[in-house]
């Protein structure tokens, strides 16, 4: 009968070679098996130990493994184990350096040690991109990308953080497209703005102009305070039906306006003091009428200390 083609193992006929063929054609259908077995396949270099199990099981999808775990071949220290269910660990070196875990529903990641990254992390729980945090040292975290928050610029912005730079732009300074400044929060406490998302300002801090309040970045208040006489109220002290003698002095801060007292009632007038010291004083028939007047507030020499309890602490930012 005809030769048949020889291509893959597939269209190998088991009928041939028939009977009747000479050696001629029996031996042009070996060479052709031996073809077919090298077209389908054309890798295998050595010798095949895995059983047609082993075979089916890769064809058919993952497979049980048969202990807890497998390792690479090139290394004996390194692979997967999964010691119990719903639990996988990545083995480096002989030891497990994270778990891929699902727990109640949820699924977690957990690293033994450090995280570090050419990219960007994000995702629930990562702190974002041109957040601020509290740090408590002197020298900046080696995880990750961060600065100071000291108003300095960040040079080769778009570089090392692009994110943030189309972000803030030039803000809080530089060029914002090369540079990038960041907020400085040297010395002062962080205030809410006041129409922060959108709301209407609550006006607890109305003493403060409202574009300061509502400007990002913005700096107010003061450390301390010397008082103005306009920051006193006045004092009005009354006097009357005094039938005896009445004497009063006294100072405050070392002004009193004379101006502002009453006079006695003649033929006998009272004698009020001073500017600067309130004497007030009455003797036989003299008897002070109505109303002293008005004792206006004085003015503080030395400015007095606003500034609640704090603590110093150091603020960076994150910027990739």
């Amino acid at each position: 009968m005809p030769i048949e083609t020889f291509n893959y193992l597939n269209s190998l006929v088991p009928d041939n070679p028939v009977i009747s063929d000479g050696v001629n054609a029996g031996a042009t259908h070996i060479r052709g098996i031996k073809l077919a077995l090298k077209n389908t396949f054309p890798n295998i270099t050595g010798a095949i130990t895995a059983t047609q199990g082993d075979l089916n099981a890769v064809a058919g999808g993952a497979s049980v493994l048969a202990d807890a775990g497998a390792m690479f071949k090139t290394n004996t220290t390194d692979g997967f184990k999964s010691p119990l269910a719903g639990d996988i660990d990545v083995i480096l070196q002989g030891t497990v350096a994270a778990t891929f875990q699902r727990t109640g529903g949820a699924n977690f990641f957990k690293v033994n040690g450090g995280i570090q990254a050419t990219g960007t992390i994000s995702g629930p729980g990562v702190t974002p991109i041109g957040a601020a945090v509290m740090w408590f040292e002197d020298t900046l975290p080696g995880d990750g990308l961060w600065c100071w928050a000291n108003g300095g610029i960040i040079n080769n912005a778009n570089t090392w953080a692009p994110v943030l730079l189309a972000r803030w732009g030039n803000r809080y300074g530089g060029n914002g497209v090369t540079t990038m400044g960041v907020p400085d929060l040297r010395e002062t406490v962080p205030v809410g703005k006041s129409t922060m998302g959108g709301t209407v300002a609550r006006g607890l801090l109305w003493p403060i102009a409202s574009a300061l309040l509502n400007t990002l970045g913005s700096v107010f208040g003061t450390a301390g305070y010397a008082l103005l006489r306009s920051d006193l109220p006045n004092v009005a002290p009354t006097f009357s039906g005094a039938t005896t003698p009445v004497s009063v002095s006294g100072t405050v801060n070392g002004f009193l306006a004379s101006n502002t007292f009453n006079t006695g009632t003649a033929p006998n007038p009272c004698n009020y003091g001073t500017n600067t010291t309130l004497t007030i004083s009455a003797s036989g028939s003299c008897v002070p009428q109505g109303n002293v007047g008005s004792i206006n507030g004085g003015v503080g020499q030395t400015a007095f200390s606003l500034v609640q309890p704090s603590t110093t602490v150091n603020w960076i930012i994150r910027l990739g």
